[in-house]
């Protein structure tokens, strides 16, 4: 996937939709002193924090025969961005971290020591 084809009206207006009720989560929560971080996931069209995969060839299910390959950019997944915009509009407090996971190395090792230092540095939990 790219994020040409997750850049559509109907997906963002999706993902405001799902996202509605926990960005009032968060709202509740700051207003209540809380901070909290954001988690993506690494070169995802969706879901990322800094790069993505983009193909401007790619819409819809890809002909790989006749687009060139998928190229990373810095820019945020759509769904990201969609968040980050909403905690804009609402006037929140920006998280205090944006980090990215990758699925397979989740998979096989756990989460990475970097983002486990970060979820334990604000963990109210000690």
């Amino acid at each position: 996937m790219s994020r040409e084809q997750y850049d559509t009206v109907s997906y963002r207006e999706f993902s405001k939709r799902i996202l509605e009720p926990y960005i009032r989560l968060v709202e509740e929560l700051v207003r209540d002193g809380c901070e909290y971080i954001v988690i993506g996931v690494k070169g995802s069209p969706s879901c990322a924090v800094r790069v993505t995969t983009s193909n401007q060839c790619w819409s819809g299910e890809p002909r790989v025969d006749k687009c060139p390959p998928p190229v990373k950019i810095s820019s945020p997944g759509v769904f990201m961005e969609v968040l980050l915009e909403m905690i804009r509009r609402k006037g929140l407090r920006e998280p205090l971290e944006l980090l990215e996971i990758d699925h397979d190395e989740v998979a096989a090792k756990g989460l990475p020591d970097d983002v486990c230092r970060v979820l334990e540095k604000y963990s109210p939990i000690k």
